[in-house]
This record gives structure tokens, sequence and C-alpha cells, in this order.
């Protein structure tokens, strides 16, 4: 009588087979830990503080049916009834709500100013007490 044959053991192939795959993936390993390594979606950190004070601006006007420009800032009428101002103190800028509070959104910022060419559109820009300039124009969509 005969044995049964094991189908349970690797074959050689088999096991050539996962050699290889395991020689090309460790082979890649340096290619992809030097991508990695390399990106920087920011060229400085100051950059990435003016995107995010920037995005948070943008949050707010989406919420916000009209603005006014003040002398040290905007400030933001939301549908809700809230008056949200955001403007410089100091060498940071900073949000308040119906005047109270202080949310300090970015600092080490030497000039913020806000220019409005209509009633729709208001241009932010800030300057860092590096001398980096950022500006950004931000649209008021009506409500209709």
């Amino acid at each position: 009588m005969q044995k049964p044959i094991n189908k349970n053991g690797f074959t050689f192939i088999e096991a050539l087979f996962a050699l290889i795959l395991s020689l090309l993936i460790i082979s890649s390993l340096p290619f992809v830990v030097k991508q990695i390594a390399s990106f920087h979606p920011y060229a400085t950190l100051d950059d990435m503080e003016a995107n995010q004070l920037f995005q948070f601006i943008q949050d707010e006007i989406h919420k916000t049916i009209s603005f006014t420009k003040t002398s040290k800032g905007i400030e933001l009428l939301q549908s809700d009834g809230k008056r949200i101002t955001i403007e410089q103190y100091g060498s940071i800028v900073r949000r308040q709500v119906n005047g109270q509070g202080h949310e300090t959104l970015i600092h080490d910022i030497s000039a913020f100013n806000s220019t409005s060419s209509n009633e729709h559109t208001v241009m932010i820009s800030v300057i860092t007490l590096k001398g980096e300039s950022y500006e950004k124009t931000f649209s008021l969509i009506p409500k209709r």
C-alpha cells in the first residue's frame, strides 16, 4: 500500500519565487526611503503657518454673510449673529468672538493688512518678522 502524498509543504519553485520577491522588495527600499525623506510640501515653517492661517480665514469666510475692513484687520458677521474679529495684536494675529477671547492664529508677524476692492472680496497680506510676505484674496459668496 502506498503512502498518500503530502501536499502541505513548499516546493523548490515556491521557495525560489519567495526569495526573488523578497530581494526585489528589499532592493527597492532605499529608493522609497529617499523619496519619503526628501518630501517637503512647504519650503519653510513660515510657509506652512501662513497657509494654515489662510485656510482658517477661508473657513471663517464660508460661514460669513458680510465683512468689514477695520484698521487692524477684518470683522466678519456670521449667519448666527456672531461677530468674528481677526486682527493684529502686537506680533500675533488673533481671533475674537463678539469682542471676547483671544485665540492666536499665527505669531511672529510684523504686519497684517486687509484691502477690499468691493463688498465681496478681501485681500489679506501677512509679513513675518523675517520679512517674508504672504497674501491671498478671499471671496464672499453672496446668499441668494
